[in-house]
């Protein structure tokens, strides 16, 4: 009789985890912490009218930064961590974006919310020569205020802090889509003068801005 309940438990627990190991992989791929997950687009939000909430956290060198300061520019905000396989392949394409867009009221801010802070992020930061700001939100306090529950998620924001669009998971934000969506929320003062496509990303060696340049 003990045999049986021990063959009985033995392919219960086989039988389980079968069924369960699928379903946690494709939940898990969906919500983007898959390299191979598919891309989700950036979605329109129904209303322009909600302004996203202010926050205050310091940035690398220790800095307090709040978001409402960047009001007047149009952010990328982005929630991440350096452990997370899609945020490691974006995070560097927005550097590329950065670079090509920063002089026209474009701007990136990235809320990191590896645990072990600093140590473990400035080496990433080093490492993809990122030049934009990033926080730490170390306690995800921050990360939680946005109801943010799949790295990464990263809003864009306009002028006046108003939510425009989010995207949840892996997100190409070198596509062309992407990029017109950007453009229409800078100045269109500064659009006749701001560079665009492959020739104004030409002159830049970062291989990312190649990449901008090819579009989808």
């Amino acid at each position: 009789m003990t045999d049986l309940r021990r063959l009985w438990r033995a392919w219960h627990l086989m039988l389980v985890t079968v069924l369960a190991v699928p379903g946690v992989l494709m939940l898990i791929q969906h919500w983007g912490y898959l390299t191979d997950g598919p891309v989700t687009p950036a979605v329109p939000l129904l209303s322009r009218t909600v302004v996203a909430p202010d926050f205050s956290l310091r940035d690398l060198d220790g800095n307090v930064r709040r978001l409402r300061s960047f009001r007047g520019r149009v952010v990328l905000l982005t929630f991440w961590a350096t452990w997370c396989p899609p945020c490691q392949t974006g995070i560097p394409s927005m550097e590329a974006l950065y670079q090509t867009y920063k002089t026209h009221g474009f701007e990136v801010v990235a809320v990191a919310s590896d645990g072990q802070g600093v140590e473990a992020i400035q080496p990433f930061v080093t490492q993809h020569y990122l030049s934009f700001t990033t926080l730490l939100d170390a306690s995800g306090q921050v990360t939680r205020l946005y109801g943010v529950t799949s790295l990464p998620t990263t809003y864009l924001l306009d002028r006046e802090g108003r939510l425009v669009s989010v995207a949840i998971g892996n997100h190409d934000w070198a596509k062309a889509d992407s990029r017109s969506l950007i453009l229409s929320l800078l100045d269109t003062a500064h659009q006749a003068t701001m560079p665009r496509g492959a020739e104004s990303l030409r002159r830049m060696p970062d291989p990312e801005a190649q990449k901008i340049a090819a579009g989808p």
